[in-house]
């Protein structure tokens, strides 16, 4: 009978919410701060119970979803998951929403 010995806890997939929090992190962070040294990475990794490591790495793969950074000849991670582009396309969207109707509603 085989026993597993790993000492490491099982891989746990990102949640929608999960990401939405990194990528929450990713916008009003400055790029040197993304690592996980930044205090914010590891209060956020504390809260979801993964590595700063982890919640650093997720933070460089939604930077590859970014086409502002593309446009600087800038690059994230390579291999950005479905969640993460499904993120960056709401944000877009909620975005483009309130632009549509901020100004109808700052009309007096």
């Amino acid at each position: 009978m085989a026993i597993n010995v790993s000492s490491s806890p099982p891989r746990r997939n990102w949640s929608r919410e999960e990401t939405m929090m990194a990528f929450a992190l990713y916008i009003v962070l400055e790029p040197r701060e993304c690592d996980d040294k930044g205090l914010d990475v590891q209060r956020l990794a504390s809260f979801l119970h993964r590595t700063p490591s982890s919640v650093a790495l997720k933070i460089w793969n939604i930077a590859a979803y970014d086409a502002n950074r593309k446009a600087c000849g800038r690059v994230g991670m390579k291999h950005g998951s479905k969640l993460d582009s499904q993120v960056w396309q709401w944000y877009a969207e909620a975005v483009s929403y309130t632009h549509l109707t901020l100004p109808t509603k700052l009309e007096v």
